[in-house]
């Protein structure tokens, strides 16, 4: 298949396509243009002296209604085919940030599970230190003691 030049259309040169051609070679022009949200194919079989009509070609013409609709049917196929590549290829990507978004969650809770360790040895550490400062007064208490003593020695000589 080539462009015709200077032209849009495409040339499928000496095509050999059973049913249309009879037997000979058939050139096929096809012309793609726009049409909504999807494209629509003019095609046309030269049979070499002239195109396939219904008026001059009947059996031939049916055979080229076949010929277009095994084409349309494969395009659709060809097209759905892409189509379920690329909601594979985004069903992987989902599936692959489940996995990110369940190794986030496991990471969470083993913070939370660091934090209330760490929470706890918190509390433990108020607690020793809660004695520790009654013993530190009662130490105090003790020096206050020995220093009342020493001044009274002091003033007694």
């Amino acid at each position: 298949t080539k462009r015709v030049k200077g032209s849009d259309e495409e040339l499928s040169d000496d095509a050999d396509i059973p049913g249309i051609g009879a037997g000979n070679t058939v050139d096929v022009y096809s012309l793609t243009e726009r049409s909504g949200n999807g494209v629509r194919q003019v095609v046309w079989f030269d049979l070499g002296g002239a195109f396939l009509s219904s008026q001059m070609h009947g059996d031939r013409y049916v055979e080229g209604e076949k010929f277009m609709m095994r084409f349309g049917l494969y395009v659709t196929k060809e097209m759905i085919q892409i189509e379920l590549k690329e909601e594979e290829k985004r069903m992987k990507d989902l599936e692959s940030d489940l996995k990110k978004l369940q190794r986030d969650n496991e990471k969470l809770h083993e913070d939370i599970a660091d934090y209330e360790r760490r929470i706890e040895e918190a509390k433990a550490g108020i607690e020793q230190n809660l004695l520790d400062q009654k013993a530190r007064e009662k130490d105090i208490e003790s020096q206050q003691n020995v220093i009342e003593e020493v001044k009274k020695k002091l003033s007694e000589l």
